[in-house]
């Protein structure tokens, strides 16, 4: 199964969202897409699941126009909406009707996921008496109730606190072990990397990057960071009389080394000299600094 977008642009009034976007993805995939607010992530997502009609391009599914036809698809919307007045059972049991399941399949399929988002206590209950962490896991279980190929899932952390945070990142891994296909829009690029093996970076309307996180970092990891945490003042002058330029961060020096093979011979230096090193760490560069300095990606 192939999803393919090309060259796909869609403008709203004056302003330009997305710009001859391209990209593939392929069954079974866990991509993220990341950029900043209005780099046109979301309007990405509602072309694809076709909210939204691209100005120009196609989306084709296994070289089908018609997503209907050829592929299942489940939608977590950035802005949420349930029908605050209806009970967890009847929210989920309508989705699951818009989506051609059987009553059947749907009574299967409800008990296990009320199960597994621990809140089969609440099935009877409005929605509107729920509290936020609950709301979110039905508008997650919304978008997978009909047992979809395809899941989209636009800004999923959202105003969650840290246990359901964890919730939703570890139900994410499962259902990704499982063969679905997940595309991750969030503005938590730290998330994006934990959770996905490649990322689509958009700036105004364009993709500027497509590629796997493990590969955009190294190829914007071009110097050796090390945290080193000394009491011994004279680690200071060590520093200097090498050159090597450091600067204080958390009780401890930061240093940017050009080559990896520095670190033994700063690591002799501090034998030699006799001074004290508590702690010496590399420090990984992350998706979040790479994408806060500014991306200098080939």
């Amino acid at each position: 199964m192939l999803l393919k977008v090309e060259n796909i642009s869609k403008s709203y009034g004056d302003i330009t969202a997305l710009k001859d976007v391209s990209v593939n993805i392929n069954k079974g995939e866990l991509l993220g897409i990341i950029g900043r607010n209005g780099a046109g992530k979301s309007t990405l997502i509602k072309c694809i699941v076709d909210i939204l009609e691209p100005d120009e391009g196609n989306i084709l599914w296994n070289n089908s126009l018609n997503p209907q036809k050829a592929i299942s698809i489940g939608y977590l919307p950035e802005e949420r909406g349930l029908y605050l007045n209806a009970t967890v059972y009847e929210q989920l049991e309508y989705y699951a009707l818009l989506n051609g399941m059987s009553k059947d399949d749907f009574q299967k399929n409800v008990n296990v996921l009320l199960t597994e988002f621990q809140i089969e206590e609440y099935s009877k209950r409005p929605i509107k008496t729920l509290s936020k962490g609950n709301k979110q896991k039905v508008q997650l279980m919304t978008a997978l109730i009909h047992n979809p190929e395809f899941i989209f899932l636009d800004e999923p952390f959202s105003g969650l606190d840290p246990v359901n945070i964890r919730f939703f990142k570890d139900y994410i891994k499962k259902i990704s072990r499982l063969g679905k296909t997940l595309i991750i829009s969030s503005h938590r690029i730290s998330d994006v990397e934990e959770l996905c093996d490649r990322v689509i970076m958009i700036n105004k309307g364009t993709v500027i990057v497509d590629e796997h996180v493990d590969k955009i970092i190294n190829a914007n990891c071009d110097k050796y960071r090390y945290f080193i945490r000394c009491n011994d003042n004279r680690i200071q002058n060590a520093l200097e009389l090498n050159n090597i330029a450091y600067s204080s961060a958390n009780d401890g020096y930061e240093i940017i080394l050009e080559r990896e093979d520095e670190i033994y011979n700063l690591q002799k230096i501090f034998v030699d000299t006799g001074i004290k090193v508590d702690e010496m760490v590399r420090q990984k560069q992350t998706l979040e600094d790479i994408f806060i300095k500014g991306l200098d990606y080939e």
